[in-house]
């Protein structure tokens, strides 16, 4: 049975055309935020086509929820353009993407422009409290189960160029079973080439349900037409505001569909003022400071960072030799893991991190007023690190003043420049010096880690960006010079240092974008960063302050508010979470120990062990938990401060991701754990799903000394102190410290490597939170889940025996 979209979709020639049309107008608009994602509740009424739908299950609530709100996300094989500087024009690629089909509709309709069809996946915004509800149709399906009606896909991709032989090249046809997966290839994604078409989604940093519907990473969802797969986000009303994202997250396809550019920005906003509670107060949420003075949002920018590693084929889909580079009839596409990730791929692809699907392209030139940069004006600039692969290093230069008349602007040479050619040419056209972190580089204010408020806003000149990290920072540009109508800025990705960076990082610049900054023409508006983004502050809190006198509200709050924010922009009325080490005592040691329930030693290794596997090397993680007590008495006097003694960490082994009952690391709801993190050989971004962790401090192994403070500036831990997040890099040679507490959520999801590729390859565990008040509590599970583990083993082997000998007895016999 197929699905049935719409009443009237259009005609191929329509949407052919539609594609270049979009194409072209995203080059010439600049960036801008990703479209947001429409709703039920965004519809026009009557004037659009009610959705009928066919599926499993249907109901008469899910044929018509006009005021349910609702979203419709398509899962195809997606025709996009991303340009190339080596080319001066744009590759056509076929990609893994999403569409929103409400919004294709109104655009098919002509209800609105045509969009950006860019690769970046639509804007989800939100609101505490809010149930966020997305239907998924994956048609990822085989050339013949394509949908004829009411529209052809079919003569879509051929008339597109894309025919049947040439599809079948890009959308594998084989099979899929992941349940039948078998311990010797199970962490071999290329094993499996029909599941890279299988999905699901994954609300990163999301403080939501991780089972059944919502955040669930263990569900599979095959492509299958006239199948609708519900996603339903209810988000706490206490959830903090701030910057998540989405992506898929079914292992062995999840790197492949996320460098696919399967990947969108999902943004939490709030209004709630802080107010007075049992314990202290409940903290408000930042963006009521981030106000102009006529009570309107300062510039909200959102920038989604992704890698897009397409290889280049020819139209038939042949091979090439030289896969890197497109030629003029060929297209790109993503088809295996062979050359994504690993040591030196990315730089050797000379492909560039594209910001909201744009290429090098510029902030600040669109034609309407919100899309003007103006000096001494306050923004939020948000950054999401959606690829997979490479360290992201963001810093913001003046561009030098063009040499000529006849140049207009830096941004189309910069545009043109090459991978070869960028360090050269970025060192011709902005003020870099070349150092680590430049002193000629703009200030920017992180207020914010992973979604995050922070307690204090971070002065920096560099924000370092591991895969799945997000960065809040707030910039205010000087005046232009006397005489200019405005400047120009160069935000660049800035090679980090070797042993900061993820495998196969840049060791060279690359432009991100560039920005156009109007000159103010309130010349007493313009003050230096740090006073303009305090005065704005300062006066959204106070208006803010006002609206709730007038209505009454509690504003006791206010004289401490603004107190911190002059005390160097302080914000820990808006910070979400209640610290969990407190203080730091003289001797350095951390407070609230006694508040830590059990002590987990966990450790990347890229030579891990396959359970049941013998001599099976690999990508995998190693995990052991001891309780607060057992702890201290094995580590003695450094049990709090201290390193985790090498005797303990030759206690257990590293293993490679399997859903063996031995390896759930079991965690218990309402406590609280310290996490020691190591990484034997390279980096590796930490990740956890459901709940935030806070950084208690990151010492170097050499010399026992905390790079989290203030005490090493040149460190990426710098300032991490005491900050929640939910991905952390764990360096080779040091040891993270952080601490969680698992306040609301019980269910299963894992934690793992983001570096996706290794995720994909086993870098990943599975993770339970059980209620408290189970007989026996941790320790009895732990115990259950082996023996359940040792009573498989022997079935296998007793099964491996049974098929060995009627092999032998009948060796022909299938």
């Amino acid at each position: 049975m197929q699905l049935k979209l719409f009443v009237s979709l259009g005609s191929s020639a329509m949407l052919i055309a539609l594609w270049a049309v979009t194409s072209a107008q995203a080059q010439q608009g600049g960036i801008r935020n990703p479209e947001p994602l429409l709703k039920d509740g965004d519809r026009v009424g009557a004037s659009l086509p009610e959705f009928t739908r066919e599926a499993p299950g249907v109901t008469a609530r899910t044929v018509a929820r006009g005021s349910d709100p609702g979203a419709r996300l398509e899962l195809r094989l997606k025709r996009t353009e991303i340009y190339n500087p080596k080319r001066k024009a744009s590759d056509i690629v076929w990609l893994r993407g999403y569409v929103d089909l409400e919004r294709e509709e109104r655009q098919r309709q002509g209800q609105e422009p045509a969009g950006s069809n860019l690769v970046a996946a639509p804007l989800i915004e939100a609101t505490p409290g809010e149930t966020v509800r997305i239907d998924l149709y994956n048609h990822l399906l085989p050339w013949g189960q394509l949908p004829l009606q009411p529209v052809d896909r079919q003569k879509e991709f051929t008339d597109a160029g894309l025919g049947q032989h040439v599809y079948e090249k890009l959308i594998s046809v084989a099979e899929c079973d992941h349940a039948g997966h078998s311990p010797e290839n199970m962490n071999t994604p290329n094993d499996h080439p029909g599941c890279f078409n299988i999905t699901n989604k994954h609300f990163h940093g999301g403080w939501v349900n991780p089972e059944g519907n919502s955040d669930n990473v263990l569900r599979q969802l095959h492509p299958g037409a006239g199948v609708v797969h519900e996603y339903e986000y209810n988000i706490p009303a206490d959830h903090p505001a701030g910057t998540f994202w989405y992506h898929p997250h079914v292992h062995g396809s999840t790197a492949i569909q996320v460098a696919s550019g399967m990947a969108g920005a999902l943004i939490v906003r709030g209004d709630r003022w802080p107010e007075r509670a049992k314990r202290s107060f409940r903290a408000g949420d930042v963006d009521v400071l981030l106000r102009k003075a006529d009570g309107a949002s300062i510039p909200d920018r959102i920038f989604l960072l992704q890698q897009i590693q397409y290889k280049c084929f020819q139209a038939d889909g042949g091979s090439k030799t030289d896969f890197w580079s497109c030629g003029q009839d060929d297209i790109g596409a993503i088809v295996n893991y062979d050359n994504l990730g690993g040591q030196n791929n990315w730089d050797n692809s000379q492909r560039f991190t594209t910001v909201n699907g744009h290429l090098a392209d510029a902030l600040g030139v669109g034609s309407e007023v919100d899309d003007k940069v103006v000096a001494g004006q306050p923004e939020r600039w948000r950054f999401i690190h959606a690829g997979f692969n490479d360290t992201i290093n963001v810093q913001i230069f003046p561009a030098k003043p063009p040499a000529s008349d006849a140049v207009a602007s830096v941004g189309s040479a910069l545009k043109n420049a090459t991978a070869v050619e960028a360090d050269a040419t970025i060192k011709r056209l902005c003020e870099v010096d070349g150092d680590v972190i430049d002193e000629s580089a703009i200030e920017m204010f992180e207020i914010a880690a992973d979604g995050l408020t922070r307690m204090q806003a971070l002065k920096t000149k560099s924000r370092l960006l591991q895969p799945g990290y997000r960065s809040d920072v707030l910039v205010s540009f000087p005046q232009p010079a006397e005489g200019l109508q405005f400047q120009e800025y160069c935000v660049i990705d800035v090679a980090a240092p070797k042993e900061q960076g993820v495998e196969g990082s840049l060791e060279s610049k690359r432009l991100l974008f560039t920005v156009r900054v109007e000159r103010n023409e309130s010349p007493d508006q313009v003050s230096d960063a740090k006073t303009a983004i305090r005065n704005t502050m300062v006066t959204a809190a106070a208006q803010a302050a006002i609206a709730r006198v007038r209505k009454g509200e509690d504003v006791s709050l206010l004289p401490a508010i603004l107190s911190d924010l002059f005390d160097d922009l302080k914000l820990k009325h808006f910070s979400p979470h209640d610290t969990l080490i407190g203080a730091e005592t003289e001797t350095g040691d951390e407070n609230n120990w006694e508040g830590v329930d059990n002590v987990r030693l966990l450790r990347f290794n890229l030579r891990s062990e396959q359970a049941g596997v013998p001599d099976s090397p690999g990508f995998g993680i190693g995990h052991k938990r001891f309780s607060r007590a057992d702890y201290e008495s094995k580590a003695g006097e450094e049990a709090i401060s201290g390193l985790a003694p090498d005797a303990l960490l030759n206690e257990f082994g590293d293993f490679r991701f399997s859903e063996r009952p031995d390896e759930l690391i079991a965690l218990q709801l309402g406590d609280t754990d310290e996490w020691r993190l190591r990484s034997l050989g390279g980096g590796h971004p930490f990740h956890i799903h459901v709940n935030p962790f806070q950084v208690v401090r990151v010492t170097r192994l050499s010399d026992g000394k905390d790079l989290s403070g203030d005490e090493a500036p040149d460190s990426q831990y710098f300032g991490m102190k005491g900050v929640f997040k939910d991905t952390i890099m764990v360096e080779s040679g040091v040891e993270v410290v952080i601490r969680s507490h698992y306040e609301r959520y019980v269910g299963r999801f894992v934690l793992h490597c983001h570096i996706l590729s290794h995720e994909d390859a086993g870098m990943m565990r599975l993770v339970e939170i059980f209620e408290p008040g189970i007989p026996g509590g941790l320790k009895r599970i732990e115990e259950r889940a082996k023996e359940l583990a040792r009573i498989l083993d022997l079935g296998r082997k007793k099964l491996a025996k049974i098929k060995d000998r009627e092999g032998a007895e009948h060796p022909h016999h299938e």
